[in-house]
């Protein structure tokens, strides 16, 4: 068997905390049969101020008297999977332990694991001998006792005197290493024969197969099948010759069976049959085989278990890990600093563990897999701007998981040399007028094709941006935006930033051209509506820009005594004029005017014609009557009640209007009592009644009365119209007299004139 190579440094057993001799199933024995395997377990711990690399041992040796029974590479795996050492005896039956690290103690803390494996005692150990093991700093010795073994415990044996045994089967497993279990099969007849002149030992059986079934964890050999001559002594078996190999029969690797045909066992002998099965489970310890025999009357079913006496282990460790933010002294996050990684170990010197490390855009270092110590960050590179670290960060790490430290890595800021520049935007017709609202955006480096902007400006009222800080080197402006009524300049306009700008700024001068905007202009002209020649003066006009209803005012315009007015510099577009206020003496028209200014009012105005219709003083008729019955005479009573028919003529329709009644003696000496009814013309000519209120006309027996009429505008409150003549028949009633005649006048009953007949 191959061993593994020794490591260049040995920590022997300083590593052993603990050492224990178990059974087969762990229990803590102190004797042990003397031809019998046991366990040794040692418990081991790495402490954390000692540095073990890949490939350092740990190297354990037997007390004498005790010897390992197999030299099988083991690996002792962490939960994780990680093998974290393996173990090899040298030899089996040799006295030496040897245990090779991996590089999981170089990443991890609190390393600590256990071996067990299997040894017996040697062959010079008698029946009671107690051999000790190496005692531990602060603990007892474990010894061991070897005990005599029970006799008879199973074949192989030597025989005493020979007896031949008759009717035994027996199958013996024995581990050869290396993942190879070798089984012994021995048939043994049940007859011995009764002629001494026959051959051998037995009587005949004729027909004898074998079928085996090999358990879980094992895979069979198929060309390993030998045969010999066997018989059955008291305490064990003889062999004799060797037969020709057999082939291996019906053989099911799935259901891991096989079959043998021995044929006739008639040589007087029985048979000894054996084949090698591979461990395929490196973790199994128990292996399990069956076989059963069968010839003519005869049936035999033998099985037995063998343990591989390897040993098993486990080991445990624990990790660190860091997280630490670099940032500049306002707490800014730096990206880009970059970073070598020591440890630096209680003992002294240091240990480069990573190169490299660079700080993200939120400022994070982080690195994992770290044992528990004292670590260095060396700062190789600081982000841009800033100073190199000229101390390394120290920080320690003593638990495991994600350490988060609290203290940043700061950076200061270099002290770069800066400058400035002024630009100042104007008139190219007149440089004193500054120019607002420009938009530019500033370069670095020369004029070029995708080039970012790294800022972007616009002038103020006084037309002049100032930027500061600005790094030695070369720049240039370029115009995005001009201001309002000027024509874009898209030049670059290139400067530089050196020594000499540091306290006096670069002076940038930018020009832009006045847009010559085209103009027309447009011609108002007011006039009568039933006179075209008749101009009228005083109209109040709001010019808007755009179409009705959503325009914007531009400015207000009166016409002057000639009644027209010329608006002049309008640019191109849809306008529209509204009256305001009519000329005095005539009706309001707010009817929108809507034109147009485009190329053809360049030179000559827009000719717009607004007319104006004269107002006509309202009249208005009356006719008094009886309320109720349109009678022009009326009783003396105590409630009379008198209506007047109002006909008007040259009202504004829509317009609100309120018609005054007062009725006085015929005199006019005397106000009887009033009416009022105040209405909106539906119509320019019309009628409405107004019912005067009812009042005692006991005194006026035989008298007539006036009903006076006046017809007021309510949006003004001026008298528009009256109708006030005391001698007006139509305004006039009378009283009768009941001590005297009564005269009746028959009238029309609309116009309550009198008839003739």
């Amino acid at each position: 068997m191959q061993m593994m190579a020794s490591a260049s440094v040995s920590w022997g057993t300083q590593f052993i905390t603990g050492i224990d001799t178990t059974d087969r199933n762990g229990n803590t024995i102190s004797e042990a049969p003397i031809n019998k395997s046991f366990k040794v377990r040692y418990d081991w711990t790495i402490p954390n101020s000692i540095d073990v690399k890949e490939g350092n041992t740990m190297n354990i040796t037997l007390p004498e008297g005790l010897q390992t029974t197999q030299n099988d590479v083991m690996e002792f795996k962490a939960a994780s999977g990680a093998v974290v050492a393996r173990g090899q005896a040298t030899s089996p039956g040799g006295k030496v332990y040897n245990v090779t690290f991996t590089d999981y103690p170089e990443t991890h803390s609190n390393v600590r694991g256990y071996i067990e494996f299997f040894i017996q005692f040697d062959s010079s150990v008698q029946p009671n001998q107690k051999i000790e093991f190496e005692a531990l700093p602060g603990k007892k010795p474990v010894t061991i006792t070897a005990i005599k073994e029970n006799e008879g415990e199973g074949p192989p044996g030597e025989p005493g005197p020979v007896e031949i045994t008759v009717d035994s089967s027996y199958k013996m497993p024995s581990y050869q290493g290396n993942g190879i279990i070798e089984w012994y099969v021995f048939i043994i007849p049940p007859k011995l024969k009764s002629l001494p002149t026959d051959p051998g030992y037995y009587e005949p059986v004729y027909n004898v197969t074998l079928e085996d079934s090999y358990g879980v964890g094992q895979t069979l050999i198929s060309d390993s099948v030998k045969v010999r001559q066997a018989y059955g002594v008291r305490g064990g078996f003889f062999i004799e010759n060797g037969l020709p190999d057999l082939k291996v029969t019906r053989q099911d690797p799935a259901a891991r069976t096989f079959g043998l045909d021995l044929g006739d066992l008639d040589d007087g002998y029985g048979r000894e049959i054996t084949y090698r099965t591979k461990v395929t489970d490196a973790d199994q310890e128990a292996f399990y085989n069956e076989a059963t025999i069968k010839g003519n009357g005869f049936e035999r079913k033998i099985e037995n278990t063998v343990r591989i006496e390897g040993g098993t282990g486990g080991a445990e460790g624990e990790q660190a890990a860091f997280t630490a933010i670099k940032q500049d002294t306002a707490g800014k996050p730096l990206e880009g600093a970059s970073f070598d990684l020591y440890r630096i170990p209680a003992s002294g010197g240091e240990i480069e563990i990573a190169t490299g490390l660079t700080s993200d855009k939120d400022g994070v270092i982080s690195y994992d897999k770290l044992r528990f110590g004292t670590y260095e960050l060396r700062e190789k590179s600081a982000p841009e701007g800033y100073k190199l670290l000229d101390a390394p960060y120290r920080f320690a790490l003593d638990s495991s998981g994600m350490n988060t430290l609290a203290i940043p890595i700061i950076n200061e800021l270099e002290e770069i040399p800066v400058g400035s520049v002024e630009l100042s935007k104007y008139d190219e017709a007149d440089k004193s007028k500054g120019l607002a609202g420009a938009k530019f955006d500033l370069y670095k480096g020369t004029p070029s094709a995708g080039n970012t902007p790294i800022s972007s400006h616009t002038t103020p009222a006084n037309g002049i941006v100032a930027v500061n800080n600005l790094e030695f080197g070369d720049y240039y402006f370029v115009e995005t935006e001009a201001p309002n009524g000027y024509e874009l300049d898209a030049t670059p306009r290139p400067f530089t930033i050196g020594e000499d700008q540091v306290t006096v700024p670069v002076k940038l001068g930018v020009a832009n051209k006045a847009i010559e905007i085209p103009v027309g202009s447009v011609e108002l002209i007011k006039y009568d509506e039933a006179d075209k020649s008749k101009v009228l003066a005083g109209a109040s006009f709001d010019l808007f820009r755009g179409t009705p209803g959503s325009g914007t005012l531009v400015d207000s315009h009166v016409t002057p005594a000639s009644g027209t007015f010329h608006v002049n510099n309008l640019e191109f577009g849809d306008y529209y004029f509204v009256e305001t206020k009519a000329p005095a003496g005539y009706e309001l028209d707010a009817t929108p005017r809507p034109f147009t200014i485009g190329e053809d009012q360049v030179t000559v105005p827009f000719k717009l014609g607004v007319s104006n219709k004269a107002i006509v003083d309202p009249t208005i008729q009356t006719i008094a009557f009886e309320t109720g019955t349109n009678s022009k005479i009326l009783f003396p009573g105590e409630a009379a009640a008198i209506s007047d028919r109002v006909s008007y003529s040259d009202l504004i329709s829509g317009k609100e209007y309120r018609l005054n009644a007062t009725l006085l003696t015929k005199d006019g000496a005397l106000q009887l009592t009033t009416g009022q009814k105040q209405f909106t013309a539906a119509n320019a000519t019309g009628q409405e009644v107004v019912d005067l209120a009812a009042f005692d006309a006991t005194a006026l027996r035989g008298q007539q009365v006036v009903v006076f009429e006046q017809l007021i505008d309510v949006a003004s409150g001026l008298i528009v119209a009256t109708h006030e003549d005391l001698n007006d028949a139509d305004q006039t009633v009378a009283f009768a007299d009941p001590r005297g005649g009564v005269e009746f006048t028959k009238v029309d009953a609309d116009t309550q004139n009198p008839l003739a007949g």
